[in-house]
């Protein structure tokens, strides 16, 4: 009897000495800093749109708001502008290089904070790259609006990781309302005939000539931009090809390419009966041709 009393004490020792070992050794494990699933950092904006990220640039941490309560931010080198509320004093912006697999490379930007640093995205786009991604049934940016180079488009990412954020969010769908195009060519000369009128750079570097009574040539002295304006009676372009519809300032034109590598490109357009060509020599893209394109009035 006492044998079996004996077997049950030390039984019961071996089971609280190894409960009281086991539990001393579960607080010295160290704390996991992986995040739950609920409390992970939400992917940035842009990259559920089909843009994968390859590369991240310097970030920019702006400046509050003005007297008037509002902080304009002004993008020089792809000519547009935003307007933010006082609410976003300190937000930072970061250059953002995406992927789109077979359609190439965008620049982008980020705008968030240090604590989230892509709440949204802006990405900027050639027309041909914009019309593929745009062909394509995966989730695209949202069109925001396009300059004689790129076209703009926006996304949002899709969570917040705190409710200062979450608030910040709720403010993009204003923010984007105010993007606008920055006017490069309000200081251009102006030049008219054939019942349309056009602007090209006042830089004291190009000259019209109007070799024909249905053509004219606006002509850079250097590196030799040749652009065309004229009119015709045809419906096609000989030596070219039609690709796309394009809509220039609330105008759709047919857009053409030329035949051969680093041909010419230009649109046609039918205008009161009368067929308009505008073609540029130099290709595949020329940004001073697709602003210049973007001032054309017809009478």
């Amino acid at each position: 009897m006492r044998k079996y009393i004996f077997l049950s004490i030390l039984t019961l020792g071996i089971i609280l000495f190894t409960g009281c070992s086991q539990r001393q050794a579960d607080q010295n494990k160290p704390i996991s800093s992986t995040p739950t699933a609920q409390n992970s950092a939400p992917s940035a904006a842009g990259e559920n749109n089909g843009g994968q990220p390859i590369a991240d640039e310097s970030q920019n941490i702006n400046q509050g708001a003005d007297d008037a309560g509002i902080i304009v931010y002004d993008n020089a080198q792809y000519g547009f502008t935003l307007t933010l509320s006082n609410t976003w004093s300190g937000y930072a912006t970061k250059n953002r290089t995406l992927d789109w697999g077979s359609f190439g490379i965008s620049d982008s930007i980020d705008f968030g904070f240090p604590t989230q640093d892509s709440l949204f995205n802006i990405s900027m786009h050639t027309k041909s790259q914009w019309q593929q991604i745009k062909s394509e049934e995966d989730p695209a940016p949202t069109y925001l609006g396009e300059s004689g180079e790129y076209v703009f488009g926006y996304s949002s990412s899709q969570g917040a990781i705190n409710e200062t954020m979450v608030a910040r969010m709720r403010e993009i769908e204003d923010i984007v309302k105010t993007f606008k195009i920055a006017d490069t060519t309000s200081a251009w000369k102006s030049y008219r005939n054939l019942g349309v009128s056009i602007k090209y750079p006042n830089d004291g570097s190009y000259t019209v000539e109007t070799p024909e009574n249905n053509y004219f040539i606006i002509t850079q002295n250097h590196p030799g931009n040749r652009f065309h304006v004229r009119t015709t009676g045809s419906d096609s372009v000989e030596g070219a090809y039609f690709t796309f519809n394009e809509t220039i300032n609330n105008q759709e034109f047919r857009k053409f390419k030329y035949v051969g590598m680093g041909s010419g490109y230009g649109y046609m357009i039918k205008h009161n009966g009368i067929n308009y060509i505008f073609e540029t020599t130099l290709g595949p893209v020329n940004s001073v041709f697709d602003l210049m394109m973007t001032t054309v009035v017809f009478d």
